[in-house]
């Protein structure tokens, strides 16, 4: 996984593995105005963008995903971001 802030747009942005631009067929609002997943034909997710700071973003945060998206790691994907707050500090 790779972590990207943007510090203009106030997101973070979470490619999954396997992720591929040219994968992504569209976007799910998971959590209306913070989280979108892309996801590819097979609806499965390849990215997912968050708009606060890593810093910002918890369990709470990330726990709508695993309803929506039941095979996505959430411990990984909670790792990654943790891992981009201490790079950060």
């Amino acid at each position: 996984m790779v972590v990207d802030y943007d510090t203009d747009a106030g997101a973070t942005y979470v490619e999954l593995a396997g992720y591929d631009e040219d994968k992504a067929d569209h976007t799910v609002e998971v959590v209306r105005g913070l989280v979108t997943v892309d996801v590819d034909s097979f609806e499965e997710p390849i990215g997912v963008e968050i708009l606060m700071a890593p810093a910002e973003i918890d369990e709470a945060t990330l726990r709508p995903l695993a309803a929506r998206f039941p095979t996505l790691d959430l411990a990984a994907l909670g790792a990654a971001i943790a891992g981009r707050r201490l790079a950060a500090a």
